[in-house]
């Protein structure tokens, strides 16, 4: 408290200015003091994951014995209120209200904000084309994953790996802050539709076996070729020549052009081999042979 005023009784009984003028009337030889309460000033401190911004820091006024519940709410993008706290008698943290105290120390408001958190989105994309070199996806919206939660500024690098049959992965990349695609981490920002994990996967690398047997006995003529493609787009097989036989094109596969698929597939060519014959050519006269000739040939040959 301080001082405020300091009055005397006068002969009539009103207060008035000191001095006190001492009479008979003792009733009324009296001098009136009084105190006001004294203006003392309290802060309010602001604090974000246990660490003050002493620039956030406020200073204000109030009576002794004044309650404060009130202050300024600072809470800063990607974070919440935690928690309010007022120093007591003993200076530890309470309850508010703050009770204005004559010890300035013990006047204060500890104000907690901590990082909130935010959604965020993993959605998974699977090669379908390619227009030229550039590869088209196209999402799988069974398999996004919409409801992961993480603190703001949490970095994330990880995500559930959906590869399926057929397809390999590809690449990983994360909204920044403009909303742009980039590499990962995905950091959690307060905007929640620029946290987003894009993951993207390419069709995977498949193989042909081409067989070439003869077609009698079913044995192999030439060692097996192989050609690879990404699952899903054409292949066609360019049929061989092999000295000694000839295609038995009356038996051609059927899959000599196809589709790349993740399971076995063998494209069969048949041969007929070309087996050397002898050929007797005889000349005759009437019922006598004039000449005969044997001739090496072999199947197919013309003459």
């Amino acid at each position: 408290f301080k001082l405020a005023k300091a009055t005397a009784l006068k002969a009539d009984g009103t207060e008035g200015d000191l001095p006190l003028l001492i009479g008979t009337d003792e009733s009324k030889n009296v001098i009136n003091v009084y105190y006001i309460k004294d203006i003392l000033g309290y802060e309010v401190h602001y604090f974000y994951d246990n660490q003050e911004d002493s620039l956030k820091t406020e200073s204000f006024h109030a009576k002794i014995g004044d309650e404060i519940s009130t202050y300024t709410d600072k809470c800063i993008e990607g974070y919440k209120l935690d928690k309010v706290k007022a120093l007591n008698e003993e200076g530890a943290e309470a309850e508010l209200p703050l009770v204005i105290k004559v010890d300035g120390d013990k006047n204060i408001i500890n104000v907690y904000y901590v990082k909130d958190e935010f959604k965020y989105e993993v959605h998974y994309f699977y090669e379908t084309s390619k227009v030229g070199d550039e590869v088209v996806y196209e999402e799988d919206a069974e398999k996004a994953e919409l409801n992961n939660k993480a603190l703001f500024g949490s970095e994330i690098t990880t995500y559930e790996d959906k590869a399926v049959l057929g397809f390999k992965f590809a690449k990983a990349k994360a909204l920044n802050a403009e909303g742009v695609e980039a590499n990962l981490p995905l950091v959690i920002k307060a905007d929640e539709t620029k946290n987003i994990i894009n993951v993207y996967y390419e069709k995977d690398m498949c193989q042909v076996t081409v067989e070439y047997v003869d077609n009698l006995t079913g044995t192999t003529i030439s060692t097996p070729t192989y050609m690879s493609g990404q699952n899903g787009y054409g292949y066609e097989v360019e049929r061989a020549e092999f000295p000694g036989y000839r295609l038995d094109e009356e038996h051609l596969p059927t899959n000599e052009t196809g589709t790349y698929k993740t399971e076995e597939q063998i494209v069969t060519y048949k041969y007929i081999e070309l087996k050397p014959y002898e050929l007797v050519v005889r000349v005759t006269a009437g019922e006598d042979e004039v000449e005969e000739a044997k001739i090496a040939v072999r199947f197919g040959d013309t003459f």
